[in-house]
């Protein structure tokens, strides 16, 4: 039973001598219906549903293997979208509401920076088009206009997208239109936005699929000084070769990478970053190159990190303080020899710690 206008107090309702209880929501056909009619019940549900059943999924194998790009879209697409996007041709028009649209944007930050093992600081705007993938919001949207286009129902496409909408492709233009407005108003990510200005042309790029390391490059953060300094990780921005750390200094110009540059170091040399990237030929020489780097800073902080740990463990031996085997085990530390040291970087808060324990270490 829905009642129209505001109630002061919970009615009485009786049938057959028992009382009905008020429920301020009602499930129908898998949508949730609130007292307000506005389908915010209904967002927050499949929200919270979307990360329980991705943190299970992600949470298989995390630390055992490394997932391509292609089967982080595949999750995203079929099973993200599939919760999130469900009865969307009836609530959709909600997310045309900045609050929600943001809220939905959120859940996607989330299950990414899992997926990708980026830092907690990359923006979401960043990390769409970094990977390629649209706005969940977005294709929320996209999803209903479908349904509203067999249907034949112009009126309900064009509150979705635009008034001047008069065909499908208008429709999917006036999304990616939106996106880029938003995408060129965004006061973070602006590193990413001067590789990739126009999302047209980066969803075009089908070949890109980058790994976490050159995910980490394109964002501008990762184990790279400067990124660490703005996060007060560490106290200065410059390499150890005395030049500002930025990434393209970190992956292509620091000498101690030199040997695992040169095999590539002709193919990418005296290129501008982006024109490799766009290039399906060049891009994946400098995917190699960010993630080697990235590799080798990973099991470079881990060793120092375990060198610290056994000096404090001797100091504390000394002054009968017992010994700790938390950073001092062969074993775990065969482990991460025998794994690259890098098995951690599929998760989001992964690389965060690393860092965090890259600065404590004195690094």
């Amino acid at each position: 039973m829905l009642l129209k206008g505001k109630m002061m107090r919970n009615p009485a309702i009786k049938i057959e001598g028992k009382n009905l209880r008020r429920s301020q929501t009602v499930r129908y056909l898998g949508v949730t219906l609130d007292e307000n009619r506005n389908f915010t019940a209904h967002i927050e549900e499949v929200m919270g549903r979307a990360q329980r059943v991705m943190n299970k999924i992600i949470s298989i194998g995390q630390r055992r293997f490394l997932l391509p790009m292609r089967i982080i879209k595949t999750y995203h697409q079929v099973i993200l979208l599939s919760i999130v996007g469900y009865g969307a041709c009836v609530w959709a028009h909600r997310l045309n509401n900045v609050v929600l649209a943001r809220a939905v944007r959120s859940i996607q930050r989330n299950v990414i920076l899992r997926l990708t093992g980026a830092y907690r600081t990359v923006a979401i705007d960043a990390l769409n088009v970094a990977l390629g993938v649209w706005p969940l919001d977005l294709l929320v949207k996209k999803r209903a206009i479908g349904y509203w286009k067999r249907k034949d129902n112009w009126e309900k496409i064009r509150i979705l997208t635009s008034p001047e909408v008069e065909t499908s492709e208008d429709a999917v233009f006036a999304l990616l239109r939106k996106w880029q407005r938003h995408w060129e108003g965004s006061e973070t990510s602006r590193r990413a936005y001067q590789l990739f200005p126009n999302v047209v042309q980066r969803i075009d790029k089908t070949h890109l699929e980058p790994s976490p390391g050159l995910v980490h490059f394109i964002t501008g953060k990762g184990l790279y000084p400067e990124s660490l300094r703005k996060m007060g990780l560490v106290e200065s921005d410059l390499c150890e070769c005395g030049t500002v750390g930025t990434p393209e200094h970190v992956v292509l110009e620091y000498a101690r990478t030199l040997e695992i540059r040169r095999p590539n170091q002709q193919v990418v040399q005296e290129r501008l970053v982006g024109d490799i990237l766009r290039k399906p030929a060049h891009w994946r020489f400098l995917d190699k190159l960010a993630s080697e780097r990235a590799k080798m800073e990973y099991v470079r902080a881990l060793r120092e990190i375990r060198g610290l740990g056994r000096r404090l463990n001797r100091l504390r031996a000394r002054e009968g303080w017992g010994e700790s085997s938390d950073m001092d085990s062969d074993e775990d530390r065969d482990n991460v020899e025998d794994n690259g040291g890098y098995e951690d970087r599929n998760t989001g808060s992964g690389t965060e710690t690393d860092a965090s324990e890259l600065s404590a270490g004195g690094i």
